[in-house]
Parts: C-alpha cells; structure tokens; sequence
C-alpha cells in the first residue's frame, strides 16, 4: 500500500484498498511477510524491517480507528492487520485467483469487528 494514498474514511476504507490492489495489480501478497518466510535466522537484521513494516500498518490502522472515534483503536488495530495478514497468507497459498472471495471474507470480519469496536460519541 503506498503511504502517501489517502484512503477513504475510518479503517474500512484498507480493505477496500486491498480488494483494488489484488484486482488491479494481482499482487502477491504482502512483500514483507514473503520475505520474512524465507529468513531462517531469526536474529536476521531484515526482521526488524518487516517488523517496523509491520507496527507502522498497526500505528496507520489505530490512527485511522481513532480518527473514527471508535473505541480501542490499538487492540481494533492488531486485529485488523491479523486480517490482513491473513489475506496475504491465504492468497499466497490458494492463488490469485482466491483474491476476490478472501478478500470479502475478511473485509466482512472487519466489519463485525468495527461494529463491536463502537464509538466513543454518545448516540
């Protein structure tokens, strides 16, 4: 996902991303986690990349969570980057062509998620 493209609105607005990115540029999942797949040492100084990688898309996540007044922004967060990473495991297993249905799996997951998250502001 490129840093500097803005994504719509609240936390949702990534999966829909996400479904854009498989469709349009047939990714193959996430560049930092296949990467991560292939160090065996797990003292590898390449970790702490896809570590970073990975905090700044649960940091991106919580922003956009609180930007949406919804509650527990970091724990919404790490579920939704759970999702997400699980996404590009499953795609990388089952093929591009899984991309469409694990996509709407998962973005139908984070909006139960979201739901359950709520918002802070009264009703």
């Amino acid at each position: 996902m490129n840093r500097t493209e803005d994504v719509g609105k609240g936390p949702l607005a990534v999966f829909t991303r996400l479904a854009d990115w498989y469709e349009r540029d047939g990714a193959r999942g996430c560049a930092f986690l296949n990467a991560a797949a292939e160090m065996v040492d797990p003292e590898d100084p390449a970790r702490l990349v896809v570590s970073r990688e990975k905090r700044w898309l649960a940091d991106f996540l919580a922003r956009l969570a609180r930007d949406a007044g919804l509650r527990r922004p970091e724990q919404l967060a790490s579920q939704l980057l759970l999702l997400i990473d699980g996404v590009s495991a499953r795609v990388l297993v089952q093929g591009i062509r899984a991309a469409p249905q694990v996509v709407a799996e998962a973005t139908q997951v984070a909006v139960m998620l979201i739901a359950a998250a709520g918002t802070d502001s009264p009703s």
